[in-house]
């Protein structure tokens, strides 16, 4: 089924250490907030780049783009500490369901930018509804798990969380999480805004 592949159950025990759990889990969320954010804004000011900022249009195409490869490489980079680092424990970035949904908020600025040009080419408006119906449908999923959703199946030091009980620090995991990820979205507006000024 979807939801086992989505939150597969631990094959075994694990080692792993709290600290670095931690720190992966922090990390990668800031990463994943700025990338996200920050590819969307630059990928959105692609669409009029007369109105992205106020220098010539070279430089705001430099800029946009600029933006957009550094937010795209957050994201991946994001990705990896959550493997490498967190290793995937507690509500970890490989969980689909807010990456979509990250995606999902740049695809939509995207299309309010070209729809403010009057000029949407189909395909990308049929892409933007089918990455936000997969968000939608990946929230459910999600939802649908319960406490799987929100703490994970493995504690952040690497035992299972079918077999360990969930320590009570770790209910601060989603609060974390969150407030990362909200954190580097603002700073990522601020850039794009200093991106724009160019």
């Amino acid at each position: 089924m979807l939801r086992d592949r989505l939150y597969p159950t631990p094959r075994r025990v694990v080692l792993g250490q709290a600290g670095t759990g931690w720190l992966g889990l922090v990390s990668s969320w800031v990463l994943l907030g700025f990338g996200a954010v920050l590819a969307a804004l630059s990928g959105s000011g692609l669409a009029d780049l007369t109105l992205a900022c106020a220098a010539s249009e070279r430089v705001c195409g430099a800029a946009a783009w600029g933006g957009v490869v550094a937010g795209v490489t957050s994201v991946a980079v994001s990705l990896l500490f959550s493997i490498v680092i967190a290793r995937g424990f507690g509500p970890p970035v490989r969980w689909w369901a807010l990456p979509v949904g990250a995606a999902a908020l740049g695809a939509g600025m995207l299309l309010g930018a070209l729809l403010g040009e009057g000029e949407v080419p189909l395909g990308l408006l049929v892409a933007g509804a089918a990455v936000l119906a997969l968000a939608l449908l990946l929230g459910i999923v999600a939802l649908s798990q319960g406490k799987a959703a929100v703490y994970g199946w493995v504690r952040l030091d690497g035992l299972s969380g079918r077999e360990v009980p969930m320590r009570g620090v770790e209910a601060l995991l989603p609060v974390v999480a969150v407030a990362s990820f909200a954190a580097a979205a603002a700073f990522a507006v601020h850039t794009a805004r200093l991106l724009a000024s160019g």
